[in-house]
């Protein structure tokens, strides 16, 4: 705490080298227009306003706003602040601490980044000195609990005639504040994750078996961390809205089901390894924007400020067997699910169908069923013998910097030990990707990796398989590249065997139920129909409108996969999981390398090979030149922000090697900050990602969704511009991004960036090198450090050039 009893939270973390986070939090005391008065004005910055300062510094909105005034707190953020220039630093700290002397309400201050904390310490410690004593902080904001005996009903009108949107909000009592800081809420959370997964799974099997194609089944929980309202627990799903009040009974049923009866044990064993498998596919390391989200719910709410690798641990290698805790959770089921009591039932459907009466019927009818549940799952065990291979050679594997084992078969094993107790990561990349697919035709590749979900074994339905799997704590997903299958999850370190019995199974009889894919597409023509509900992907737009004709979209559109797509995708898994010596085994854990080296012969042996290997297809397709504009109106129910905006995709081609990569990864990252600066003088914030393509076209793209921000969050005087204006001013910096001056400084910050973000990267980057090496013939690591050291100035501007006189997509919607 400061002299002047302000609280401070200040975080060192190194991942986004040379920048940080910056937040002061008060306790509100009015409604946030004198910290939007000094942005636009304070003393010591003169004859400068802050806000300029801010946008110079490419200091933009960040979440999409500077000031926001909710929970009881008025917040002022400042995201991204490019603390390598020590400048920079201190004038904003000195903002902050300007700010903070508006007001003798307590307060606190916020710095996550790339700090030396000392420092950043010292420095408050000063400008404390030029606040006011702040007065002490009350009790933590929340709202007080009242019980609702009946159920509440809200309707919106979708705007399409053939889907329904769906959602049941469950709401409970607060969190007290003297258990915030304990592992209580963690506990909960994870109750609420596992309940939501077996809900999830439930409505999925009864809507299969009843024909009732549905969509878009999700679940989510709000603690006690995240507002001052009641903790809410909701489930949300797409379903046919000829078929609206069936759908609600149905659902009603499942509910009344779990809450009389109960989960199984089975099913709270595979939800509760669902959950663990999905915590552990999220990077353990966290960005500043993460942290500093933490720092503010500890501060506001009194929550935890644990680690993401902290709550990891605890949620992995919590000691309760399933038996002992099936009761513990059933009832906490039971707790929360109710045919009336504290639920909200939200129903956006065509407005001749939404009638509240009936909607409310339908779905406290279905808690008179009592509707029986099993959870059938399959033997994964391959019946198969294996054969024991022998091991070739044994050498440090330059990707990974870990071990590759070649077998007499062929197949190679890159090991990778890691800081993971008890758990491992794996994958098994073969060559062959989407075009590999027998007779793949255009827009089917959006549909392959949702096939594998449907993919049964042997006698093995596709249910009982990935039920078999979730009860042995295995994940397993497919991902189809251009170049590439590849099946990759996590398991339980006793796990190993079983994951590599389960490719061999598919490798033998991967099969897709007719039935099931039936189902399957009329589940994907609701989706289509459901589309009007939700913003556009405009990434996906801009993509379909830069290479008109490309045959291998990421996106799903308008096109539906053939008859016959299930069955050939089905003999795509089969013969590529056929020919293991076509490509390579990943493992990455805290195995011990020579009992695991014992163990790899006989595993190793069970994979199949083939003598033929996967030839790369030679690809083409058209791609604009110049730049397009489009300009749309906002889809109907969705006028007010949620589609608002201007979008910018530019891409350029360019020869794909490391030197190249790691240019425009600077080249990017400078012209998001100039973005971010000229956005946030037109009221708007930014969403900026870029990506790097090899096959079938050496590419570099870049994606700038733009959105206005609230005028409220704004600094005073800081109107929002309409979209063409918007675009004016961006088309004004990218016309001389090419001459912008890069000073030295800035090229040094660039490039220590770049380094911290690459020895952050996790588990996926790890296996899209592998792939770029071993399926693409790119070597993206070996120099790494040189190629960044020896970059230029003239590099990063070349490539600015090249990318905004290449080809562009502006989408604008109005």
């Amino acid at each position: 705490m400061l002299q002047n009893g302000a609280e401070t939270y200040f975080v060192r973390n190194t991942r986004e080298s040379g920048y940080a986070d910056f937040a002061l939090v008060r306790q509100a005391d009015s409604d946030g227009s004198d910290i939007r008065a000094a942005l636009s004005s304070l003393p010591h910055f003169l004859p400068d306003t802050p806000f300029a300062f801010l946008t110079r510094h490419g200091i933009g909105c960040g979440s999409g706003a500077y000031v926001t005034v909710e929970d009881g707190y008025e917040t002022v953020r400042f995201s991204r602040v490019p603390v390598w220039n020590p400048q920079v630093c201190d004038s904003t700290l000195l903002l902050m601490f300007d700010m903070m002397a508006l007001s003798s309400a307590p307060q606190a201050v916020f710095v996550c980044g790339d700090i030396d904390v000392a420092r950043i310490r010292e420095r408050s410690g000063v400008l404390s000195m030029m606040a006011s004593s702040l007065g002490k902080k009350e009790k933590t904001p929340g709202v007080e609990w009242v019980e609702h005996d009946s159920i509440r009903f809200a309707s919106l009108d979708a705007h399409t005639e053939n889907a329904a949107a769906v959602k049941l909000i469950y709401s409970t009592g607060r969190t007290s504040p003297e258990n915030m800081n304990t592992i209580l809420p963690l506990v909960t959370g994870m109750y609420a994750e596992e309940l939501g997964n077996i809900i999830a799974s439930r409505l999925g099997t009864s809507f299969r078996l009843a024909g009732i194609p549905v969509t878009g089944i999700g679940h989510s929980y709000k603690d006690s961390s995240q507002d001052a309202e009641n903790e809410r627990f909701s489930l949300s799903m797409v379903v046919p809205a000829d078929r609206l009040e069936e759908s609600l009974k149905l659902a009603g049923s499942i509910l009344a089901s779990l809450d009389r009866n109960g989960a199984t044990q089975e099913e709270l064993m595979a939800a509760r390894n669902r959950m663990v498998s999905s915590r552990l596919d999220v990077p353990a390391g966290m960005t500043n924007s993460q942290y500093l989200d933490k720092c503010l719910k500890s501060y506001k709410f009194g929550a935890s400020i644990a680690s993401r690798a902290v709550e990891n641990a605890i949620v992995a290698r919590r000691g309760i067997l399933a038996e002992n805790e099936l009761g513990l959770f059933n009832d906490f089921a039971s707790a929360i699910l109710d045919p009336g009591k504290n639920l909200v039932l939200r129903v956006d459907a065509p407005p001749q169908l939404a009638d509240s009466a009936r909607m409310v019927a339908s779905f406290q009818s279905g808690w008179a069923n009592d509707v029986k549940f099993d959870f059938p799952a399959g033997d994964i065990q391959s019946e198969d013998p294996p054969v024991k291979v022998r091991l070739s050679a044994g050498t440090t594997e330059p990707t990974t910097a870990g071990t590759m084992w070649t077998f007499s078969n062929g197949i190679k094993v890159i090991f990778k030990n890691t800081d993971t107790p008890g758990e491992f990561r794996y994958a098994f990349l073969v060559n062959g990707g989407l075009p590999s697919i027998p007779g793949i035709a255009t827009g089917e590749s959006a549909f392959a990796e949702d096939m594998f979900g449907l993919c049964g074994v042997e006698r093995t339905s596709a249910a009982e398989f990935r039920n078999g799997l979730a009860l042995r704590g295995i994940s397993m997903k497919a991902s189809v590249s251009m170049s590439a299958l590849c099946l990759s999850g996590s398991a339980p370190s006793d796990r190993l065997s079983d994951v590599f019995d389960a490719v061999r199974k598919l490798a033998s009889g991967a099969a897709i139920d007719k039935e099931d894919y039936g189902y399957y597409l009329q589940s994907q023509q609701l989706e289509r129909d459901a589309r009007a509900l939700y913003p556009r992907n405009v990434n996906a737009v801009a993509d379909s409108i830069l290479s008109p004709g490309y045959a291998y979209p990421e996106w799903k559109g308008s096109v539906c996969p053939g008859d016959d797509f299930s069955d050939r995708m089905a003999e795509f898994f089969r013969k590529s999981l056929s020919r293991m010596n076509d490509g390579v085994v990943v493992l990455s854990g805290d195995f011990q390398p020579d009992a695991l080296k014992k163990m790899l012969p006989g595993l190793v042996g069970g994979l199949k090979t083939a003598k033929g290997m996967a030839v790369r297809q030679k690809v083409s397709y058209p791609m604009i030149s110049g730049r397009s504009t489009r300009a749309m109106s906002a889809s109907l129910g969705l006028v007010g922000g949620k589609e608002l905006g201007v979008n910018l995709c530019l891409s350029m081609r360019e020869s794909y090697d490391n030197a190249k990569i790691m240019a425009f990864r600077i080249a990017a990252r400078i012209l998001e900050e100039r973005l971010a600066g000229v956005l946030a003088g037109c009221g708007y914030c930014l969403d900026f990602s870029s990506r790097e393509d090899n096959y079938p076209r050496s590419s570099f793209t870049i994606y700038a969704d733009c959105r206005p921000c609230r005028p409220s969050c704004l600094p005073s005087g800081i109107e929002v511009r309409d979209q063409l204006s918007v675009m004016s001013a961006m088309r004004e910096l990218l016309d001389n991004i090419g001459s912008a001056t890069i000073s030295g400084d800035e090229m040094k910050a660039c490039k220590a960036w770049l380094k911290s973000s690459l020895a952050e990267d996790g588990h996926d980057v790890m296996l899209k090198r592998i792939e770029a090496r071993y399926c693409e013939g790119k070597d993206l690591v070996s120099g790494t450090g040189k190629i960044i050291d020896g970059l230029t100035e003239k590099d990063v501007r070349e490539m600015l050039e090249h990318l905004v006189s290449g080809a562009g997509v502006e989408y604008i919607i109005l």
